[in-house]
């Protein structure tokens, strides 16, 4: 029963030691993780690099971290298309700040700042484009353009069908229409 028990004692202590051995493996793991996380919320795209290629190191079947790791390889494109952003919006171009931050948000969508800026432009677009139609069609009614003042009619009413400007040109082309027939 002396080699059984001392047998036994050993496999124990062993067992310890892989335990104790994989808890520290899986908290290195962790804060890798944590640390990649980390520097790509903070833009950091050096930092998240080394710490996410740590954790891939760790865990190189880790599904986490493989999804981190393809959010970390957009991060420099992230940060130009936000710096364009910037800049278009700075010089008040729209259109341009539209642009780059819908290729953006395709990139990294859980920039929610950078959405919220994105749903306004865009709604400001619209709005814009809607009252250019609108315009342009009540000018071809005016110069008795029918099938203008139509698809004008057409394109406005994909943007804001329930508007009363779209109510006032359908009545105008209905009106047109009569008079031309």
């Amino acid at each position: 029963t002396g080699k059984y028990e001392a047998a036994l004692s050993k496999l124990t202590d062993t067992s310890e030691r892989a335990n104790k051995d994989l808890l520290a493996h899986e908290d290195e793991l962790r804060r890798s993780i944590d640390s990649a996380e980390k520097a790509f919320q903070d833009d950091n795209y050096e930092v998240a690099l080394t710490s996410v290629e740590n954790a891939l190191r760790l865990g190189p079947e880790n599904d986490e971290v493989a999804a981190l790791k393809t959010k970390i390889s957009h991060l420099p494109e992230v940060l130009l298309l936000s710096e364009q952003a910037e800049r278009a919006r700075g010089e008040n171009n729209l259109i341009g700040e539209e642009e780059f931050l819908r290729r953006l948000l395709i990139l990294d969508p859980s920039r929610t700042i950078l959405k919220k800026r994105y749903d306004n432009v865009a709604s400001i677009l619209s709005e814009e484009k809607f009252l250019r139609l609108i315009e342009e069609g009540m000018e071809n009614i005016n110069q008795r353009q029918l099938s203008n003042a139509q698809n004008n009619l057409q394109m406005a009413s994909r943007i804001f069908s329930l508007r009363d400007e779209v109510t006032l040109l359908t009545d105008q082309v209905a009106s047109l229409k009569q008079e031309l027939d």
